[in-house]
């Protein structure tokens, strides 16, 4: 995090951005039947590891907003890494 709160303060961009995290979902079921005198309870653990990109900004940033130098200067990085 200092790393991009460096590259906003110095109006710097950065190649490569990425931050990862992790969601847990837990469903638990229960049944029970008066008929059968049984029941069954049932525990599903979800994990999902999600990965997002940032933009050369930072995180969240939306590309409509930026000016007309930041422009210039995520077009001179594509043509740089043609």
């Amino acid at each position: 995090m200092h790393n991009v709160s460096a590259l906003g303060r110095d109006g710097l961009v950065m190649q490569y951005g990425y931050v990862m995290h992790e969601n847990t979902r837990h469903l638990y079921a229960n049944a029970s039947s008066t008929q059968y005198s049984s029941s069954a309870s049932v525990h599903v653990k979800d994990l999902f590891q999600v990965r997002t990109a940032a933009t050369p900004y930072g995180f969240g940033v939306d590309l409509k907003s930026l000016s007309a130098k930041q422009i210039a200067i995520l077009a001179a990085l594509g043509l740089s890494r043609t």
